[in-house]
């Protein structure tokens, strides 16, 4: 049986040298942390994993008018929490939330600056609005369910966030990259259909963002996990989420796309050293082991000293 294979585009290299800044789902963070365990500055998701494109373009927005993050803030029960934030940040006291959530904020800011790429990875167009106010909200931070209504958002409704989001984003870097991606994980709690619409609403959005806003490209992740890897051996248990052999092959396909043959090489060597960091040996006090960890110290030095644009300190700190 043929294969089907994914055509991945002719796209500008990445600096070594630079941080990559990634915003979206989970699917996003899944990628920023294999480019952070291969040596590169990752920039990721300041306010906690956010699926769908308006929620973003809000949290972006929010960046360049931080009194709208304030305005965002409620309590549940002893918890302070945000509409536009993941629930792992969260404070004690809307003066802990603010502060720890204008933290993230002025840190994102600093770096993206720093930054010639932005991966975003959309997840959704499904959305779920307040009842209240009528505003659509990142996390439901599980509230009650009748507090809130579910919606498709529409094709023009998803232009015009990413269209926001762009703006936003060249505000504060106006020279960037922005690779778009869609997630693979299907959202099967909203129904396989509901997921497909919703997918294909992405997809279509992105398609006109990209051929009308200059630095914007659309990355095929969805249509390599969905196409080329269509097999449950390439997912986890769930049947919706891509698991480690996937992820790895998919790294294996950004560092073709991204980065010299060079530069391929001395990731692949810092990953390495990184692995043999992290080694938890049995016989820790083994003359065998004394001298292979004697040896590892000198060839990590002696590689930080040649690649000290790398994130080299995660090597010298790491506990071996």
């Amino acid at each position: 049986m043929k294969k089907t294979c994914v055509e991945w585009p002719v796209i500008k290299k990445i600096e070594l040298s630079a941080p990559v800044a990634f915003i979206g789902s989970c699917f996003a963070e899944h990628v920023s942390s294999l480019f952070a365990q291969h040596g590169l500055f990752v920039n990721t998701n300041p306010f906690g994993v956010i699926f769908n494109p308006v929620s973003l373009h809000n949290m972006l927005h929010a960046f360049n008018n931080p009194m709208q993050i304030e305005e965002n803030i409620f309590s549940k029960e002893d918890v302070y929490l945000h509409w536009g934030a993941n629930s792992k940040l969260h404070g004690y006291s809307k003066v802990e939330l603010l502060e720890k959530m204008n933290h993230q904020r002025l840190c994102f800011i600093s770096n993206l600056k720093d930054s010639k790429v932005l991966f975003i990875t959309l997840g959704t167009a499904i959305v779920y609005e307040r009842i209240s106010n009528g505003a659509i909200v990142a996390n439901c931070h599980k509230m009650p369910a009748q507090d809130f209504t579910k919606k498709l958002l529409s094709l023009e409704e998803v232009i015009v966030a990413c269209k926001g989001l762009v703006a936003e984003i060249k505000a504060i870097q106006p020279e960037i990259d922005i690779i778009w991606t869609i997630s693979p994980v299907r959202h099967s709690k909203e129904g396989l259909s509901e997921n497909s619409l919703s997918k294909a609403t992405l997809r279509l959005a992105l398609a006109q963002v990209c051929a009308e806003d200059q630095n914007n490209y659309y990355l095929p992740v969805y249509e390599y996990f969905i196409d080329e890897l269509r097999d449950y051996a390439w997912f986890s248990a769930d049947g919706v989420h891509p698991n480690s052999i996937a992820i790895d092959a998919l790294w294996e396909q950004l560092t073709s796309l991204f980065f010299t043959k060079t530069d391929q090489a001395i990731l692949k060597q810092f990953y390495r050293f990184l692995q043999a960091k992290n080694h938890q040996p049995i016989h820790s006090a083994s003359e065998a082991n004394i001298a292979f960890q004697e040896k590892l110290r000198k060839d990590i030095a002696d590689f930080t000293a040649k690649h000290g644009h790398l994130n080299t300190q995660v090597l010298l700190n790491t506990s071996s």
